[in-house]
C-alpha cells in the first residue's frame, strides 16, 4: 500500500475519532443536564444555517421536530445512553494505542492490559448501543435491523479478534480488530454522512428514514474501506510474527 495513501487513511481516522469523542461528550453533558433539549436546539441553529432558513417557517419547524424526535431515544434513556458513550469516547481514545508497533514492541504489557480493557468497553458499549437501536429506534425497523446486524458484527469481530491472540494468530487478530474498529469509527461517516445529505439536498433530507439509511450507508463504507486496508497491508506481512505480543 503506497505511504500517501496510509497517511491519508491516519488523517482521515484522526479526525472522524476527534468528531466521535467531541460528539459523545456533547451528548453526554446534554443528557445529564436539566435541559437536554439545548443541545437539540443549537443542532438545529446550524442545520437552518447550512440550510438558508432565517426566521419562523413550517420547515424550520418540521426540522426541529425532527432532531427532537431523532434525541428521544438517547435522552429518555439516560442509562443506557452513559453505557454507550462513555465506553465509545474510550475506545476512540485508547483503541488507537493498540495498532501502534513501537507501543506492542517496548511495552507489550501495556498493548495487553489495553486491550483487555477495550474488550470490556465494547461489550458493554456494544450491548448498549444495540439496545438504543431496538428500545424506541427513530429511524423506525431500517435503523433497528442495521444497529443488529453492524452491533452483533461489531461484538463478533472483537470475540474472534480475542480468540485469535489467544491462539498467537496474530495476523488473524490484527484484521479481526481492524474491522471491530471499522464498525466504531463508522458511527462519525454516518455524522458526515448525514451531514453531507443536508449540503446536497437540503433540510428536507432530514427525516427518520433518511436517518436510517444514512446508517448503512457509513457502515457499509468504513467497512469497504477496512477491508481495502487489510488487503493492501496483508501482503507485506507473509508471517504472524508478534512484535513482542503475547496473548491477552
Amino acid at each position: 500500500m503506497r505511504r500517501t495513501f496510509r497517511i491519508g487513511i491516519w488523517i482521515a481516522l484522526a479526525a472522524l475519532l476527534a468528531l466521535g469523542v467531541g460528539s459523545a461528550v456533547q451528548r453526554g453533558i446534554a443528557v445529564g443536564s436539566a435541559d437536554p433539549g439545548a443541545f437539540d436546539r443549537e443542532q438545529l441553529e446550524v442545520i437552518a444555517s447550512i440550510s438558508g432558513l432565517e426566521g419562523p417557517s413550517p420547515e424550520r419547524e418540521r426540522l426541529a421536530a425532527e432532531i427532537a424526535a431523532s434525541a428521544a431515544n438517547l435522552n429518555g434513556h439516560p442509562r443506557a445512553t452513559y453505557a454507550h458513550l462513555v465506553p465509545g469516547a474510550l475506545l476512540f481514545l485508547l483503541a488507537p494505542l493498540q495498532f501502534s508497533r513501537r507501543l506492542r514492541a517496548r511495552h507489550p504489557a501495556v498493548h495487553r492490559w489495553n486491550g483487555r480493557f477495550l474488550l470490556a468497553m465494547i461489550v458493554a458499549g456494544g450491548v448498549a448501543g444495540m439496545y438504543l437501536g431496538a428500545a424506541k429506534p427513530y429511524g423506525g425497523a431500517l435503523e433497528t435491523l442495521a444497529t443488529t446486524v453492524f452491533g452483533g458484527f461489531f461484538l463478533f469481530a472483537a470475540a474472534r479478534g480475542y480468540a485469535a491472540i489467544r491462539a498467537r494468530r496474530i495476523a488473524l487478530h490484527r484484521e479481526w480488530m481492524i474491522r471491530m474498529f471499522a464498525i466504531a469509527v463508522g458511527i462519525s461517516v454516518i455524522r458526515v454522512v448525514g451531514m453531507a445529505g443536508v449540503v446536497v439536498f437540503g433540510s428536507q433530507h432530514l427525516s427518520a428514514d433518511s436517518f436510517a439509511l444514512s446508517l448503512w450507508i457509513g457502515w457499509l463504507l468504513t467497512m469497504a474501506v477496512a477491508e481495502l486496508y487489510i488487503l493492501g497491508t496483508r501482503a507485506r506481512r507473509t508471517t504472524e510474527s508478534a512484535h513482542g505480543l503475547q496473548p491477552l
